[in-house]
């Protein structure tokens, strides 16, 4: 018969044997529940986003979730399409007025003299578009039109070079759907697309303006609407995406000599962005078979 000494001995035994069966349990529950983290993860990325995702990771870089993906903000594209088919018009109105906000001149006077027949009513329409939109309120006057811009997070945005990404997101949202017609392949579209690095303490290390992505082909276009353009950050970013498969264009609103002989790459006038974007499409994608 066993005695109490050995029973208690037992007894210990067991209990020390369940603490460890309940540690080990906790460990594999954590594991699994990892997994199916992990699992749930890729299930809800959008399939859009797997592409762009594995290609910054390639590059040593983690993407800022939400992606802002399509081909057009629907609040801005009317507008961006209105100021490019109108550009001759528009652009030296809209410049005004982004270089007033810039200036922190919330009131000024435009000035409609010398303006060609039907300019006029022309930019009055975008200004009843952008009223409408709280964005701003005008007025006419002796001088021409008066403008009072609203003081507001938007419209700072929007001046402050959106309207220009905005404008490439359109020309690109044109150039691709002529290009489609020729060559079969998926595309999609994503603006002021995030980055960091898996150890980084910053909450962002960097943005791209525009990127389009062509099947497995990857297009980053950096806009530039300043004067003061820090090339040098330019030519760093670019580098930190070399790949065979992406192509890093620089776009701006005129010739900018200087800068783009300093950048020695791809750069695009607005003007000519649609010609030479279709250009580089064909050429890229010159070899492959269509489907």
């Amino acid at each position: 018969m066993k005695t109490i000494q050995n029973l208690e001995f037992q007894i210990k035994s067991l209990e020390l044997s369940i603490n460890l069966l309940k540690t080990e349990k906790e460990k594999l529950q954590k594991t699994l529940n990892q997994d199916d983290s992990a699992a749930k993860q890729i299930e809800e990325t959008p399939s859009g986003e797997r592409l762009i995702k594995e290609f910054f990771a390639q590059c040593g870089f983690e993407l800022i979730r939400p992606l802002k993906m399509g081909d057009r903000r629907p609040r801005y594209y009317s507008w961006v399409k209105n100021i490019w088919n109108h550009f001759d018009i528009l652009w030296p109105f809209i410049t005004a007025v982004c270089q007033n906000e810039k200036d922190k001149k919330n009131e000024f006077d435009y000035s409609t003299e010398n303006l060609k027949p039907g300019a006029l009513g022309t930019i009055k329409q975008f200004c009843a578009t952008l009223a409408n939109a709280k964005i701003l309120t005008f007025e006419n006057n002796e001088k021409g039109i008066h403008i009072s811009l609203s003081a507001s997070h938007e419209n700072n945005k929007f001046f402050h070079g959106g309207y220009g990404e905005m404008i490439i997101l359109y020309l690109a949202d044109v150039a691709v759907k002529e290009f489609v017609m020729s060559k079969k392949c998926k595309s999609q579209f994503f603006w002021n697309v995030e980055y960091k690095r898996p150890d980084s303490t910053n909450q962002v290390d960097g943005e791209i303006d525009v990127i389009v992505q062509a099947d497995d082909r990857f297009y980053f276009f950096e806009v530039k609407m300043g004067k003061n353009i820090r090339i040098d950050r330019c030519l760093e970013k670019r580098k930190l995406f070399d790949s065979p498969k992406c192509r890093f264009i620089m776009c701006s609103p005129a010739n900018m000599e200087k800068e783009q002989n300093s950048f020695q790459g791809l750069w695009f006038i607005f003007k000519d962005f649609k010609e030479y974007f279709l250009k580089l499409l064909h050429n890229d994608f010159s070899n492959q078979v269509q489907k």
